[in-house]
């Protein structure tokens, strides 16, 4: 697993005690689902991944971002709804697929998607 090292290529592991966020955003699903992170929280990545970032994050609030919608939003929500059903509270799926562009480098959003998604997600927020 490469979540406790904050640069790519760097083997040095992120110090946590320097930073206790209130909020943790995590993109599920663009880069991660080929690697088995997006499936059900009973496999092995998503419930060693989500146990370590919780107990580095004890009391912060999660948002799982959706980017594509279909199936990915769909099994987002099946993380969220697994971790609920196993008695997590701080954490809810934000959906900003309406805004996704890819028209950036390497698919990602440009400026303009990028503008869009912000704007999502300031109404999800508003909720």
């Amino acid at each position: 697993m490469r979540y406790p090292y904050a640069i790519p290529n760097d083997d040095t592991p992120w110090n946590f005690s320097l930073y206790q966020p209130d909020v943790v955003v995590i993109n599920l699903g663009r880069t991660t689902s080929g690697r088995g992170i997006l499936g059900p929280l009973t496999k092995t990545p998503t419930s060693r991944l989500w146990q370590t970032i919780r107990s580095k994050y004890a009391n912060a609030y999660f948002i799982l971002i959706d980017m594509y919608g279909g199936i990915r939003l769909t099994r987002v929500n099946d993380v969220v709804a697994a971790l609920k059903s196993g008695g997590e509270t701080k954490v809810e799926v934000v959906s900003v697929s309406s805004a996704q562009n890819n028209l950036g480098c390497n698919q990602h959003p440009n400026v303009a998607g990028q503008a869009a998604m912000g704007r999502c997600w300031l109404r999800a927020c508003r909720r």
